[in-house]
C-alpha cells in the first residue's frame, strides 16, 4: 500500500464508514469502509453477506493499540520502528494480526519495522514472552519465526559468547522454557546451530534493512517490493540513526 495524497485521503473521510469493535473494551474505530474493503479479509466480511454486512464488526481478542497501528498503516502505508520493548511486542502483533488477515503487505512493512529497529538499537530483546507469542500464533513456515531464531541465536552468541554448534549452559538455561513448550521451537533452534547459515547469522550482526534485503518479506513472482526495488521472491520456506532514544520498558 502507498501513501494517500491529501486529496485521496479526504475523499475516503467522506465515504461511508464502517465501525469495528477492538478487544475485550470493545473500543469503536470508524473507518472509511472503502478504504478497509480493500483488504480481502474485511471485504469478506462487510460485504460477503455476513452479519457484518450491517457495518458492524467485532474483534474482541485483537489488541486496541496495535489496531491503532494498523489503522496508521492503512491510511499512511506506513509502519514506524519501535522506541520500547513494548513497542516491539506491539509490532510483533501486528504482524501476527497482519498475518490473520492474510496480508502480505503489512507483514513485509512489519517486519522491516521490527528488524530496523533491531538493528539500530542495542537494547531492544527476545523475550521469553514474545516468543511464546510468536510460537503460540504463526504456522511453522513463518517467516516472523525464521527472524526470531537468527536474532535469537545472535543475541544469545554475543551476550553467553558462544559461536561453536553447541550453546553454552546460560544460553540453554534461557531457552529452556520454549524448548519445552514447544517442540517446534526446538527444532527451529537446534536446526539453525547445524546449518550453513550459522557462520552467517552469528558474525553478521542485527542486519540492516540493506543487507536484509527481501529475506523476510512475502513476494509474488515478479513483483515489485515496497522498497522500489524488484522482489526476490521469499516464500514461507519452513526454517531448515538517528538520535531516538530506545526507551526501557516500565
Amino acid at each position: 500500500m502507498t501513501s494517500m495524497t491529501p486529496q485521496q485521503a479526504a475523499k475516503m473521510l467522506t465515504n461511508k464508514l464502517v465501525t469495528i469493535r477492538v478487544g475485550p473494551a470493545k473500543v469503536e474505530f470508524a473507518i472509511s469502509k472503502q478504504l478497509i474493503c480493500t483488504i480481502p479479509f474485511f471485504s469478506k466480511a462487510f460485504e460477503g453477506g455476513f452479519k457484518e454486512s450491517n457495518g458492524v464488526m467485532e474483534l474482541v481478542d485483537e489488541d486496541e493499540q496495535v489496531f491503532s497501528t494498523f489503522i496508521v498503516w492503512l491510511y499512511s502505508g506506513k509502519v514506524s520502528r519501535a522506541n520500547s520493548q513494548k513497542d516491539v511486542d506491539n509490532l510483533v502483533k501486528l504482524y501476527v494480526f497482519a498475518d490473520l488477515c492474510c496480508n502480505t503487505m503489512l507483514e513485509n512493512r512489519t517486519i522491516d519495522a521490527i528488524a530496523e529497529t533491531f538493528s539500530r538499537y542495542d537494547e531492544p530483546s527476545i523475550t521469553i514472552s514474545m516468543a511464546k507469542h510468536v510460537y503460540e500464533t504463526t504456522p511453522t513456515n513463518s517467516l516472523l519465526r525464521k527472524w526470531l531464531i537468527e536474532t535469537l541465536v545472535y543475541d544469545l552468541s554475543r551476550k553467553y559468547n558462544y559461536v561453536g554448534e553447541l550453546p553454552t549452559k546460560e544460553a540453554l538455561e534461557f531457552v529452556y522454557p520454549l524448548v519445552i513448550e514447544f517442540p517446534e521451537f526446538y527444532l527451529d533452534f537446534f536446526g539453525m546451530l547445524r546449518t550453513n547459515d550459522l557462520h552467517r547469522v552469528v558474525h553478521g550482526g542485527r542486519g540492516d534493512l540493506d543487507d536484509l534485503g527481501c529475506r523476510f518479506h512475502i513476494h509474488g513472482q515478479g513483483e515489485t517490493c515496497h522498497r522500489g526495488e524488484p522482489a526476490l521472491a521469499a516464500w514461507k520456506d519452513p526454517i531448515p540513526g538517528e538520535a531516538v532514544v530506545f526507551e526501557d520498558q516500565e
